[in-house]
């Protein structure tokens, strides 16, 4: 089984810690290495580095040979251009099958946390059986709360039991919901957070996206037939869609299975995220520095460079600083940030 790390995205998220210079992915949000280093660090020692592929845009290509120098250089595929996981997944699918022969891929964010490796693992090698067999598989999370920031998934009938790890058909994918909804699926085990998390054989995506996506199966070949050609490449990606693989492709198709599983999963999507990985007080704060609190709870105070952070008479409430700037918000609404960043200069940004 190989293994890619999507290591694309900008994380506007995070700002002002993230920013489109060193995104998300390159920094120590939850732990002392930054979060593709611990993302590769999961997966070893149960998976060679040989087997471990790198995929992102051409000006990240310098932080990930800073951060993994251990990669070879056929180990980074670059993007052509930016066009949302489906492009992402069926360019890597085609290069792997190209260059190291039809095999079984998982495809993993950058990104996120995961707390049970041996889970991990365990619900990897299940999804590499279901795989073998013709099945494209995803991983869903039972539910903790009624996230509207989570795709969801719905499971259909049983499929087969692999060790201790049940495998459903997928009935159907749920975009974000609506909070009522959200609190409807909450108590149906039927309803899954959808991981982001991908497994299959490359030859069977790219004829799932030669069936549900012609256009992005045509600009595959075309970059397959010189894979040196990085000008034709950008061309015949630039007249693309950006889709997303569950919305182009998994949507579409009769082939695809759910493994319900619990790794300690999150998508470290927003600062409420960070707020609930690291450990708390007793009055419900977190931090990763030196803080003091009167009166204060349920608060994340996030400093990048280790600044002592005090807090009086709030709640819910997060604090982010760092070199270049500052976020104070409500906890609630830590998924507007990126709608901030829209609107901000791009000096800032």
């Amino acid at each position: 089984m190989r293994v890619v790390i999507m290591a694309g995205g900008q994380g506007t998220r995070f700002w002002p810690a993230s920013r489109r210079a060193n995104p998300k992915q390159f920094l120590e949000i939850v732990g002392q290495k930054t979060m593709i280093q611990e993302t590769v660090a999961r997966l070893l020692p149960e998976i060679k580095i040989s087997d471990i592929f790198i995929v992102c845009s051409e000006e990240y290509v310098h932080k990930v040979r800073e951060q993994l120098p251990e990669f070879s250089k056929e180990q980074v595929i670059v993007e052509p251009l930016a066009r949302s996981t489906a492009a992402c997944i069926g360019l890597v699918a085609q290069y792997l099958k190209d260059f190291y022969g039809d095999s079984v891929c998982a495809f993993l964010p950058a990104d996120h946390a995961i707390g049970k490796r041996v889970s991990f693992h365990d619900a990897l090698q299940a999804g590499r059986s279901l795989a073998d067999e013709g099945w494209l598989v995803t991983f869903g999370m039972l539910p903790k709360s009624p996230a509207t920031g989570y795709g969801y998934i719905k499971r259909g009938k049983l499929l087969e039991k692999i060790g201790n790890l049940d495998s459903f058909r997928v009935d159907s994918f749920i975009e974000k919901p609506t909070l009522d909804r959200a609190k409807n699926f909450m108590g149906d085990n039927r309803y899954l957070w959808n991981s982001g998390i991908f497994l299959w054989k490359a030859s069977k995506i790219l004829e799932e996206i030669d069936q549900s996506l012609p256009q992005l199966g045509t600009a595959l070949r075309t970059v397959a037939s010189n894979w040196d050609d990085f000008v034709s490449a950008r061309e015949a990606f630039r007249v693309l869609d950006s889709v997303s693989i569950d919305y182009g492709v998994l949507e579409k198709s009769s082939r695809v299975t759910t493994i319900p599983c619990d790794f300690g999963w999150s998508d470290v999507g927003d600062w409420s995220a960070v707020r609930e990985l690291l450990p708390k007080d007793e009055q419900g704060n977190s931090s990763n520095t030196d803080f003091a609190v009167l009166d204060a709870q349920d608060c994340l105070a996030y400093s990048r460079e280790g600044k002592f952070i005090a807090l009086i008479g709030v709640e819910n409430l997060v604090v982010v600083e760092t070199p270049n700037g500052v976020l104070i918000c409500p906890a609630d609404r830590t998924q507007e940030v990126k709608a901030l960043v829209e609107t901000l200069n791009p000096k800032y940004t």
